[in-house]
This record gives C-alpha cells, sequence and structure tokens, in this order.
C-alpha cells in the first residue's frame, strides 16, 4: 500500500533504539500502552540516550461493538518527541521537537467479521513529523466469493490523503484496490493498483500509476 495507506506517518516514529514499553489489559475489550525510548535512536547502534532527548506515546484501545472474537480496536495515540540532539531528521522524526495525534477505527461491518471497515485521521504539530496531516477510509471483504476452493481470499479498496510539512508541496490523494489470494499453504499472493493524484514530492505531475505483483511466505 501507499506511505498513506500502511501507518500512522504523522506520528514522529523514533528510529530503533534503547526503550520500555509496557501494557495494561483492563479486559478483552479495554487496554492502555505506554512507550518511551531513545529520540536519537538508530538501528545501526546503541543510539544516544544519555542527550536525554525522548519520544513518548500513550495508546487507549477499546472494541465498541464487536461482533466476533477476532474484532479490531478502536484506538487514540498522542505522542510527543523532544526532537534529536543535531535536530536532523531520523525515521519519522524530522528532528524537530513537537506533537500529534493518531486515531484508527477498525469496525467489523457483518454479522461474521468478514467485511471490515477502517478509518484513520493523524495530526502532528510544530513540523516534528514529516506528514502534517492524514486520513483514510479502507473496506476489506474477506472470502468474498464462498466457494470452498476460494477461501481465505481478500478483496480491499482504500482511498488515503495527505499533506506533508515540506514548504511548497502539496496535498496527496490516492484509491487504491489489491486482491490477495492462497496460492500454496503459507504463500500468499496480492495483486495491487493505486492511482496517485497530485503526488506531494513531485509538484509537475498530476497523476501517477502504479501496479504490483507480491508474492508473501511465512514460515
Amino acid at each position: 500500500m501507499t506511505t498513506a495507506g500502511t501507518g500512522s506517518f504523522t506520528n514522529a516514529h523514533a528510529d530503533s533504539g534503547l526503550g520500555l514499553a509496557g501494557v495494561w489489559y483492563a479486559s478483552d475489550r479495554f487496554k492502555i500502552l505506554g512507550l518511551i525510548s531513545d529520540a536519537n535512536g538508530d538501528r545501526y547502534n546503541f543510539g544516544e540516550i544519555e542527550q536525554g532527548d525522548f519520544y513518548k506515546a500513550i495508546e487507549f484501545s477499546y472494541k465498541p461493538f464487536p461482533k466476533t472474537p477476532k474484532s479490531g480496536f478502536w484506538k487514540l495515540n498522542v505522542w510527543n518527541n523532544d526532537g534529536t540532539k543535531d535536530n536532523e531528521p531520523i525515521n519519522g522524526n524530522t528532528g524537530i521537537g513537537g506533537w500529534g495525534f493518531f486515531v484508527k477505527l477498525e469496525q467489523e461491518l457483518s454479522d461474521d467479521g468478514n467485511v471490515i471497515g477502517i478509518f484513520r485521521y493523524g495530526r502532528s504539530f510544530n513540523g516534528a513529523a514529516i506528514w502534517r496531516y492524514m486520513a483514510g477510509v479502507n473496506v476489506l471483504v474477506y472470502d468474498p466469493f464462498g466457494p470452498e476452493g476460494l477461501q481465505n481470499d481478500l478483496i480491499g479498496v482504500a482511498f488515503n490523503w495527505a499533506e506533508p510539512i515540506n514548504p511548497g508541496s502539496r496535498g496527496e490523494s490516492n484509491v487504491e484496490l489489491f486482491y490477495r489470494f492462497p496460492l500454496f499453504p503459507e504463500v500468499d499472493v496480492t495483486l495491487n493498483y493505486q492511482s496517485v493524484i497530485n503526488p506531494a514530492f513531485d509538484p509537475t505531475n498530476g497523476h501517477a500509476a502504479a501496479f504490483s505483483f507480491r508474492i508473501r511466505s511465512v514460515f
């Protein structure tokens, strides 16, 4: 999926580094997660936690209307990043201190849980993250065709919009369609089409299209 469709990129995530995370499961429908990590984290070394720059986040997750045991959560994530010691970007952080929030609402739309709707919205402040705004709507349909031989298929459609913080850049929209199906046991194939309207970092281009073919194995 596109950048706007794969995660909370209005979140100024730190890179891999030292930190602590904990989660409290108040019930099978409610949990709270907290995290603090080195804002100067670097996947190639142990970072520089002694600089005292930290990324902090708290996330509240709740299942308000579960229809099956596999129901997803509604989530609210609030974060703060102190920035990096030299104000240089690392991972999702521009190097500047700031904060933001991200909301994800995942809800089963059918009694068997095979039709799922997902809404996402994120906002960053102070220029701390690469993207200032993002929003997306996804609809997923599992086992869309029903016959025994076509079980475990998945069809998805998504609309995403994101606006970067770069001066002179513009908001980007995209529509995405994909179809995933099992080719062999433990091997899935995904066919994907993306239509990108006004690519954010290519101001001379009004439209771009991308096709992809993915093979994924779990072992």
